[in-house]
């Protein structure tokens, strides 16, 4: 397995100090990038607070994103918009669970933009207000014709809790849930109408996750369509990490769109060769489906390959230790992938942005989110791209402890601090 040089020690230069190992020096006197808060988020009665999980969804210069708390006095979540420079953010939608409204609750994950229409999840809430199980909607990004097209959780649907963003493809929305009720709580990939379920019916149901030993269990990150095949993840489940009652360290898996090959392409084996409890999605780069996990590895999770086909498995990165885990997903830019680590980093930072080369060299820290010092803290997503920024959110730290919206200049070279081995 291909990890890269042992980190010999971090150097900071403030806050928006880099952080290069085992690259090269392209322009060494590049020495900071251009990093900006866009939006604090909290505090007030119709203020959204601590976005979990995801990345912006991006229209033109627009982003779009969820937050899992806030908004009136449910604190039940708000869908906002805000512009690349920082300019317009406006609350589209919030989310209120009291009858007789029976809306979604806590969303906690990204939007899925397909034309003008976002498309999302909350993992708690429904309608009627008695069904608590979740909820798939639709709104336009000018925030009209907000429509709740399914509600999990009654009468003899007992799929409940589905968190990512749902995988759009034509007229159908293709998405998971984390649970079911009942003694059977590994969740389920379900196929929906744009146009909802009519009353009485239900989602179609591709696949019930069976759990350890053999499948997978409780998926938190989106899938990936790649053709006619969706590829994902479970954070459980799995043959490995089971003894003593266990839960498992998950698995990726794929399966045709319309329900058949079901497969499980890897089970994940934890430390310190392999990484366990993934909770982001697999990004495609060429023939190849690059994830990243929480845990695992020789420290605090890893970057991984594989091929389509499940063959190929590597780790190609090992997080040091003095990074937390990463929480979402990989984001390719030109021949990079860049990533956020949901804790650690330089200088006492709680969590960094950065960026890798596919075959696992030239791990750079782009910035370390100082949440003591009013910046962002533990970030649990992923980066959306407009130009040349970055764009994401973190969960805590900011102006009132309930997170940022944040920005961060790509670099074009590689700006000029090394960690010799």
């Amino acid at each position: 397995m291909k990890t890269g040089k042992r980190i010999a020690q971090w150097l900071v230069i403030g806050v928006l100090g880099f952080v290069c190992f085992t690259c090269g020096l392209a322009n060494p006197s590049y020495s900071q990038l251009s990093y900006s808060i866009l939006h604090n988020f909290g505090p007030g009665p119709d203020a959204g607070f601590q976005p979990y999980y995801g990345g912006p969804a991006v229209s033109g210069s627009a982003l779009y994103g969820m937050t899992q708390g806030g908004g009136g006095k449910t604190a039940s979540g708000v869908l906002y918009k805000i512009n690349a420079d920082g300019t317009g953010y406006q609350v589209l939608h919030t989310f209120i669970n009291d009858p007789p409204t029976g809306d979604g609750t806590s969303p906690r994950g990204s939007l899925t933009l397909s034309g003008s229409t976002l498309y999302g999840c909350c993992p708690y809430g429904g309608v009627p207000y008695i069904q608590v199980g979740g909820t798939v909607f639709k709104i336009n990004t000018d925030g009209s014709g907000y429509q709740v097209l399914y509600s999990f959780g009654g009468g003899t649907d007992n799929q409940c809790h589905p968190y990512p963003a749902p995988v759009v493809a034509g007229s159908t929305l293709y998405g998971t849930t984390s649970e079911k009720t009942g003694a059977n709580t590994l969740g389920e990939i379900f196929a929906l109408s744009t146009a909802g379920v009519p009353a009485g019916e239900h989602p179609q149901v591709l696949h019930e996750f069976a759990g350890k030993p053999d499948d997978g269990e409780q998926p938190y990150g989106s899938m990936t369509l790649v053709g006619s095949r969706l590829y994902g993840m479970t954070s459980t489940g799995g043959s490995y990490g089971i003894s003593g009652g266990g839960s498992g360290y998950g698995v990726i898996f794929s399966i045709n769109t319309d329900g058949s090959d079901y497969r499980v392409l890897h089970h994940f084996q934890g430390n310190p060769n392999d990484g366990s409890h993934p909770y982001g999605a697999l990004t495609l780069v060429g023939s190849k489906l690059y994830g990243m996990t929480s845990q695992g590895g020789t420290a605090n999770g890893v970057i991984f390959s594989i091929n389509l086909d499940g063959s190929g498995y590597q780790v190609v990165f090992n997080f040091p230790g003095s990074t937390g885990g990463p929480w979402g997903s990989l984001t390719l830019v030109g021949s990079k992938l860049y990533g956020m680590t949901s804790g650690g980093g330089p200088g006492g930072a709680s969590g960094v942005i950065f960026r890798i080369n596919p075959d696992g060299t030239c791990f750079e820290i782009l910035h370390g989110f100082m949440s003591a010092a009013g910046d962002g803290g533990a970030p649990k997503g992923d980066l959306a791209v407009v130009g040349s920024r970055l764009y994401g959110w973190t969960y805590g730290g900011g102006a009132n402890d309930s997170g940022v919206f944040f920005s961060c200049q790509i670099p074009q070279s590689n700006p000029g601090i090394m960690l010799l081995d």
